[in-house]
């Protein structure tokens, strides 16, 4: 006779032992931040936005990105951003021809995007100031996440300014920088 036996006992795969011996806090690197909290099941992107401006740093944002909606099975959108000039008083024409020159350095960066990605994509150019175009094109597309350019290093940490803070306190969605 055999004894009575209690509750069946799941079995642990290993994304369970992994979970059971992950640390509870994520670490500190967003990127890697991100990858835990996936791993741990708290995390499902639908739509990725990555920002572009043609930089190095922003190419790995963009390669960055194209992995993070292959890994979701997200909707990639890549975005370039252009501050148009306003024509002036005495100089309408000029003002016009340097927009054009804008809108073809934003194309141009988008192309070069467009070698990078793994995944099929949509892509935009933004217009305006860069963190509000960024934050309102990101609320009109619903993305879940924006993917921006890390801080660039060397002497382009002395010349350009890291805008990612003031991104993160205009959008409702995360945004993560890689390294």
């Amino acid at each position: 006779m055999r004894p009575a036996a209690g509750p069946p006992v799941p079995l642990l795969g290993i994304l369970d032992i992994w979970r059971a011996k992950c640390p509870k806090d994520p670490p500190a690197n967003p990127v890697a931040a991100h990858a835990h909290r996936r791993m741990l099941g708290t995390t499902m992107y639908e739509h990725v936005l990555a920002v572009t401006d043609g930089s190095p740093e922003a190419e790995r944002a963009v390669e960055a990105a194209s992995a993070l909606a292959r890994a979701h099975r997200a909707r990639l959108t890549v975005a370039a951003v252009v501050e148009l000039e306003r024509p002036g008083r005495h100089c309408a024409y000029g003002s016009s021809e340097w927009n054009e020159v804008l809108r073809d350095a934003a194309r141009a960066d988008l192309s070069r995007a467009w070698g990078l990605i793994q995944v099929p994509a949509e892509f935009e150019i933004f217009y305006g100031k860069p963190v509000d175009a960024v934050a309102d094109g990101a609320r009109a597309i619903g993305c879940d996440v924006i993917v921006v350019a890390g801080s660039p290093h060397g002497i382009g940490k002395v010349l350009r300014r890291d805008r990612t803070p003031a991104l993160r306190r205009r959008v409702a969605c995360e945004v993560i920088q890689p390294d």
